[in-house]
């Protein structure tokens, strides 16, 4: 759902709660010292209290950035153990007398 539907579907803005700590004061560099896990929990966190409908407009504009930046470090995470997981198959295949030729399609994004 975008943010205008939200925003149409949700009416009035309420009072943010601090179950997920103070938003829009983290610098960039927070998100990327948590782990996938911690990072996806607090997106999750951000999520339930967007669709919740009782913040207000500014707290959810602040909310909607840090899920954003955070969805982006999930997304740059996971990116990084494919390519991980990639090599390590990679590097098996090769290890078993597979021709690098016989891998070159397999490990196009899809």
């Amino acid at each position: 759902m975008n943010e205008m539907s939200m925003a149409e579907k949700d009416g009035q803005f309420g009072a943010v709660s601090t179950d997920i700590g103070s938003v829009g004061d983290r610098s960039d560099s927070n998100e990327c010292q948590l782990s996938f896990e911690q990072a996806l929990q607090k997106l999750e966190q951000i999520v339930r209290r967007l669709e919740s409908g009782d913040i207000e407009l500014e707290k959810a504009i602040k909310l909607y950035e840090e899920g954003y930046k955070l969805q982006l470090h999930c997304h740059s995470v996971l990116a990084d153990a494919r390519l991980k997981v990639e090599k390590i198959v990679h590097d098996g295949e090769i290890a078993k007398g597979t021709e690098l030729s016989d891998l070159q399609g397999s490990y196009d994004s899809p």
